[in-house]
Formats: C-alpha cells, sequence, structure tokens
C-alpha cells in the first residue's frame, strides 16, 4: 500500500516501478473494496500494486532479499509468524528508505522518498 496514493495517483506510478524492477514482474494495481472514513479512504479508489512471483524468479527475489538486502537493515525485526497464510503467502512492509537497499533501486533514478 501507498499512503501517498490517497492523495495523488502518481506515487503509485513510482511504486510500481519500483517493485517492477525489483521482482522483474509487471505489476497490477490493486483498488480499494471499502470506504474507510478515518483514513479517507474510498471504495474503488487505486491504493497499491502487486506482484505475483512464481519459479525462478520468485527464488531469485527471495535470494537478494535474505543475502543482501535484511543484512543491510540495522534494526529490522524479521517477518511475524502469524504474517503469512495456510498457501504459503507471507506479507510484510518496507520503508521508503529500507526498498533503496536493493541493488536494482540503488543506482535507479526512481524517487522512492516521495512515497510517503
Amino acid at each position: 500500500m501507498v499512503k501517498g496514493a490517497l492523495q495523488d495517483t502518481g506515487y503509485l506510478a513510482v511504486a510500481g516501478m519500483a517493485v517492477q524492477s525489483i521482482t522483474g514482474v509487471r505489476t497490477t494495481v490493486c483498488y480499494s473494496k471499502k470506504s474507510v472514513a478515518p483514513f479517507d479512504l474510498r471504495a474503488k479508489r487505486a491504493i497499491a500494486v502487486k506482484a505475483h512471483l512464481k519459479g525462478q524468479l520468485s527464488y531469485r527475489f527471495l535470494a537478494n532479499l535474505i543475502d543482501v538486502v535484511m543484512p543491510r537493515i540495522k534494526e529490522y525485526r524479521g517477518a511475524k509468524g502469524t504474517s503469512g497464510d495456510s498457501s504459503g503467502n507471507i506479507a510484510f512492509g518496507f520503508t521508503p528508505e529500507q526498498v533503496t537497499l536493493f541493488p536494482e533501486i540503488e543506482g535507479s533514478e526512481l524517487n522512492i522518498k516521495s512515497w510517503q
């Protein structure tokens, strides 16, 4: 989810390019299902991007994540054991500063800092 996408969909485009360069897979846009008043979120608004990884791409992403990115994060506490489901899916997040630790993003001109 990209918090800045609530005000400007340009943030979503930057997030999509970043996820696409990290994973090597085309991203899809996710839309909100319900309106949530405290978060100023309306139904059917684009708020996130996702990438579906299979096969070698998923192994390459996991190896890159575990061997390169996570050791660079000083105070990363890891992903909770309850953040997955029975199908093998797991969800965890990074701050914009932590996303810049991926080697595919380091030399890039993407403006990751503007996600917030």
